[in-house]
């Protein structure tokens, strides 16, 4: 493992709703816990499972549906540079949803993709087939930080 100093910040969105681009993201120091932190072959994949879910806040000073992972609105996670992130993304909004109700993706912002792993981040129907409600996806790639 490396020292706790080392982590760099990545924050995740969701990309089917940038229309809650205004609002604020989670404070500092409220990163999401990981599933879990594994070595493996010499590195370390560290593991989220990350629960799409829709409910009522006022992000941008008035009350709306917003879209919240795993509980928090905009959460950040945090891994070491070089570590493998996994994360398994599932849709829990109701597929009457209008803004979603095709599927939703992720971005993962500060995180650069690499070779096969470039096609996760995107926008849906574009580099990547959206997950439909009710269905998840895992992506996984090595954490590099981009430039």
């Amino acid at each position: 493992m490396k020292a706790p100093g080392a982590h760099r910040r990545l924050a995740l969105a969701v990309l089917s709703v940038l229309s809650f681009a205004n609002a604020q993201p989670a404070p500092p120091g409220s990163a999401l816990a990981p599933d879990s932190v594994v070595e493996k072959n010499g590195g370390v994949v560290v593991s989220y499972t990350l629960n799409v879910t829709l409910a009522w806040g006022a992000p941008s000073c008035f009350s709306r549906p917003i879209i919240l992972i795993s509980g928090v609105f905009q959460p950040a996670i945090e891994i070491n540079q070089g570590d493998t992130l996994k994360v398994t993304l599932v849709n829990n909004v109701p597929a009457s949803y209008p803004m979603v109700s095709d599927g939703i993706s992720v971005h993962f912002h500060g995180l650069r993709m690499h070779g096969a792993a470039a096609w996760y981040d995107g926008v849906s129907y574009i580099a990547l087939c959206p997950i439909i409600p009710s269905a998840s996806y895992t992506y996984q790639s090595k954490a590099r930080v981009a430039q």
